[in-house]
Formats: structure tokens, C-alpha cells, sequence
């Protein structure tokens, strides 16, 4: 096996309908437990809503998803982070499976820091034990995502060791997805599995979800970068409209026949500053007030956005 001392990267190409491309990263840094962490409490789904971030809007495989009820970003309590919309969710494994507490030390809590558009959200499981693994496994890790970037991170803390333990059903899954709302169909893809010494990174956009077969050691990093800036990202998909500046606002034209577009503009931190619907020819937005820099003008259906810099 090979231990990784040095950032191991490779350029993947991910994703039906043109999302953007991760990079991976593979790491060893330290690993120091949260500290001034909130302890997650748990609905009967399994989750806890982060109402904290509502209001923010988060870039993942270069699509937008503003949060806030009923799309408010969740921690689920075996181990991953989960973002919706309408349309789609996003889902973001660390070492995510069945767990089962090991002892009252067995917890997850997180911690948010930064300011709106620039916010790092961190949660961490402590001292879990693998319910499908051999007697004895435990582990600990955080995953982190970073709002003014979209870099998302698994690391890893103690754990139990072992070597090879699991197989592909048996072991963690960890990666990061993107799937419609009825999770049948998979988007994108960028996941991790097999030796986590030396993992197999699979970008196939399906649901074939291959586990780690045992844990990376204490203080392996996973990062996740996105290839493109946060906020604009290209599509390739052609734009279903059109849009230009001047004086009295942002001016959208659809194409003759085109129906009904709801548009929202965010800028370069993803932060969502004006949402409408345009149904009619001719619609005139207002930008007073609005922070200068380049802004994207994007259609909720996915189409290429409209790059726009506001003086």
C-alpha cells in the first residue's frame, strides 16, 4: 500500500448535463478535534436542519442551492451533509453508513464559522462503530465545506485501524453526489472507494456506490476542489435567454416562444441577490444597490447562465 506524505491530484471529468469538474486531492495533515462545537440533535429521519445557513446559497457541481425552508442543509447522523433544491439534492459523504455508538463518547456535533457568503460549516463524528464491520472497528472524522470556495474535505481522526476489513457493501461510503429528488438518477459523481491508502476515484454518474475496504489512517485529507470559481462556473448547455446592462437596470429578452424563465442573479460567492420570473419580452430588473463585480444571471432549469458586471 501506498501511504500518501505528499497531495496526490487528478483532474476528473464528472456529470451528465455538463456539470463542472472536481478535483481530487489526497492528503496528510493533523488532525485536532472541534472545538466550541453545537452537539447535533436528531430528527426521526435522522437529521439536523441547519437553520443557520438559510438565506445562503451554496455552489455544488456548479449549480446553485439556496437554502432556506423547506431546503434548509441537513447533517445526517451516519455521517454526511445534505443539500437541496428543487429538482435535485447533493449529498456529501465522509465515512457514511450504519453506526451504531460505541460509548457516551460517541457524538456528532458541528461548528459554523466565517460571515454570510464566506461561511466554512464543519461537522464531526466521534468514536462510531461500523455496524456491518468486525467487532471492535471504531472511527472518528470531519467533513468540512467551505462556502466562498465550494471545497468540501473528509478527514479523517482515530480510528481502529485493521487494514483491509471491509468490501464494497460492507465498508463507508465517501464521496460526493449529485442525484434528482427521487434519487433515480444520478447527476454527477466523484467518489471514493476500494484501498484508502490508495483509492479508486470513480466519476461514472451512477448510483454504483463501491465502499472504502478499510479506514484511511488518522489525518488523511480528501478534498474535493471544484475546477471552476465558485459563482461562475460554465455550463455548455445554450442560454434560454438574453440579458445586457444599462442605465436604468438589466435588461432580459426571452426568445420568441420560449416559456416562462424564473432567473436568479448571484455573484461571485454564489450569494443569491435578486430572484424574478420573466414572461414577457422586454422585463427590466433593477441593480440599484446591488455590490459592483461580476454577477451570474442564471435560469432555475440549469441553462448557461448570463455573466454580468455590474459597475
Amino acid at each position: 500500500m501506498k501511504h500518501p506524505t505528499t497531495l496526490l491530484a487528478a483532474l476528473l471529468v464528472v456529470g451528465a448535463q455538463a456539470q463542472s469538474t472536481y478535483t481530487f486531492e489526497q492528503s496528510t495533515v493533523t488532525y485536532v478535534p472541534l472545538s466550541n462545537a453545537v452537539s447535533c440533535t436528531f430528527d426521526a429521519d435522522r437529521f439536523d436542519t441547519i437553520t443557520e445557513l438559510d438565506g445562503q446559497t451554496f455552489q455544488l457541481f456548479g449549480q446553485s442551492f439556496a437554502l432556506g425552508s423547506p431546503y434548509s442543509m441537513v447533517i445526517g447522523s451516519w455521517g454526511f451533509l445534505r443539500f437541496d433544491r428543487d429538482g435535485s439534492a447533493v449529498i456529501l459523504d465522509g465515512l457514511f453508513t450504519e453506526l451504531e455508538a460505541v460509548d457516551a463518547s460517541s457524538t456528532v456535533r458541528y461548528r459554523l464559522t466565517g460571515a454570510p457568503g464566506s461561511y466554512v460549516l464543519a461537522a464531526e463524528w466521534t468514536n462510531w462503530h461500523m455496524a456491518q464491520g468486525p467487532a471492535g472497528n471504531f472511527a472518528s472524522w470531519r467533513i468540512t465545506i467551505e462556502q466562498a470556495t465550494g471545497i468540501a474535505t473528509v478527514h479523517t481522526g482515530p480510528n481502529s485501524g485493521g487494514g483491509l476489513i471491509f468490501n464494497d457493501q460492507t465498508g463507508p461510503n465517501c464521496g460526493i453526489f449529485h442525484a434528482n429528488s427521487s434519487f433515480t438518477q444520478c447527476l454527477a459523481r466523484v467518489w471514493v472507494e476500494g484501498d484508502p491508502y490508495d483509492p479508486t476515484v470513480d466519476v461514472v454518474a451512477n448510483f454504483d456506490f463501491d465502499a472504502l475496504h478499510g479506514f484511511p489512517p488518522e489525518g488523511t485529507l480528501y478534498r474535493f476542489v471544484p475546477t471552476a470559481p465558485v459563482g461562475i462556473a460554465p455550463v455548455a448547455s445554450p442560454a434560454a435567454f438574453t440579458a445586457y446592462l444599462a442605465a436604468d437596470g438589466l435588461h432580459v429578452d426571452l426568445p420568441n416562444g420560449a416559456p416562462t424563465q424564473d432567473l436568479h442573479l448571484v455573484d461571485a460567492a454564489g450569494r443569491e441577490v435578486l430572484r424574478t420570473r420573466v414572461n414577457a419580452p422586454g422585463v427590466v430588473l433593477p441593480t440599484a444597490g446591488l455590490a459592483p463585480g461580476i454577477h451570474l444571471l442564471r435560469a432555475m432549469d440549469g441553462t448557461a447562465p448570463v455573466k454580468v458586471m455590474l459597475p
